[in-house]
């Protein structure tokens, strides 16, 4: 072989064995952003598809910005990790294929030696970029396994063989100047309220304001930071699991059925306490009605804490808490609170605005 082919290509691989080293740093490097992007799509992804009518309700233009520039972001984040090498490569083939063609024009280099150079020469650098690819896929899974075994490797929260007794004279369940929050930025900030042993009690607020939070720290999804849940004066953190939580199985199930199912559960097994996160939401009419009319019978058996985002809901409440920015700003019931300005009035107006649209015909249309 030409020592200039032979320096060519040891050049060549030198360059590209650094090219490797530089995009696997830098693959590592993206890793975590790339997680978090996933993430934040999955998320955006779900709450456009789950929340319509709310998304229609209020900002729903920055809502769509949010989805795009997550799915952005989740698309391009190993990019140039992954396309850095195959344009590197591409380049020291070229490279390499200018030389031969030099040498071969210039009388140093057979054409027959050069056509079985190039022809070598291209095999490896398609075994190189499928290499690339592999090595690549092999990087994202590993830290997608590491993502899996982090999970399951996570402790459960502690919780004791034996519920104490409960307090007779305590509330069915009390929040108490609860503060929580994810990544060292609270979502609850100091919120207290009670819930009576029967009712309907209605969270509303903007989005990110904490309700769905609320929702779920009863049934020890998370511990709390500071406060304490008590069920029927019993901190929720000393009663086993198995008495928090209702199930709600039906993968299979239409939204619709799913909703009914565990509200006939709840009914069934005379469920003390019913929590329900928008359990109308992305529903029909039809099944929206039947579920409001299952709530209104759970709520006169016991108590019923739900986020609401339908007028009909809200007004049915006894008691509404408004959340904003983590906090109780607002309690009481829909006449009095609709008598003086502030959020709620402002919430029911949008949902009045929302659900009172009709589509018109022009004139003389059919």
């Amino acid at each position: 072989m030409d020592w200039r082919i032979a320096l060519a290509l040891a050049l060549a691989g030198l360059v590209l064995e650094r090219v490797s080293v530089l995009t696997r740093n830098r693959m590592r490097r993206v890793e975590a952003e790339l997680h978090v992007a996933d993430d934040r799509a999955a998320t955006r992804v779900l709450e456009y598809a789950r929340a319509q009518q709310v998304l229609r309700t209020f900002d729903t233009h920055r809502r769509t910005r949010d989805l795009d520039a997550a799915l952005e972001q989740a698309a391009t984040a190993l990019a140039p990790g992954l396309l850095g090498f195959s344009f590197v490569l591409q380049l020291c083939f070229a490279a390499l294929l200018a030389v031969g063609v030099l040498l071969a024009t210039g009388g140093s280099l057979s054409t027959g030696l050069f056509a079985g150079l190039m022809i070598v020469v291209a095999r490896l650098a398609a075994i190189a970029s499928t290499g690339a690819e592999l090595a690549a896929s092999v990087r994202m899974s590993s830290a997608q396994l590491a993502r899996v075994e982090e999970v399951l490797s996570t402790p459960p929260l502690p919780e004791p063989a034996t519920a104490p007794a409960p307090v007779p004279t305590a509330p069915l369940m009390e929040v108490g100047q609860v503060t929580f929050g994810y990544g060292g930025a609270n979502v609850l900030d100091r919120v207290s309220f009670e819930l009576p042993e029967r009712g309907l009690t209605a969270l509303v607020g903007p989005s990110g304001s904490g309700k769905t939070t609320v929702t779920r720290l009863p049934a020890r999804f998370w511990d709390v930071d500071a406060g304490a849940i008590r069920f029927r004066g019993r901190d929720v953190r000393a009663l086993p699991h198995q008495t928090l939580h209702v199930g709600t199985a039906g993968a299979l199930l239409s939204g619709g059925q799913r909703q009914r199912i565990s509200i006939a559960r709840a009914i069934l097994k005379a469920a003390p306490l019913t929590v329900l996160d928008e359990a109308t939401a992305a529903l029909d009419p039809e099944n929206a009605a039947i579920v409001h009319r299952a709530i209104s019978t759970l709520a006169r058996r016991g108590c019923v804490l739900v986020v609401a985002h339908h007028l009909s809901a809200v007004q049915a409440a006894e008691t509404i808490l408004v959340l904003d920015g983590g906090r109780i700003v607002h309690r009481g019931v829909h006449d009095d609170l609709m008598a003086r300005p502030g959020l709620y009035a402002d919430f029911v107006r949008a949902l009045r605005a929302s659900e009172g649209w009709a589509l018109r015909h022009p004139a003389g249309g059919a």
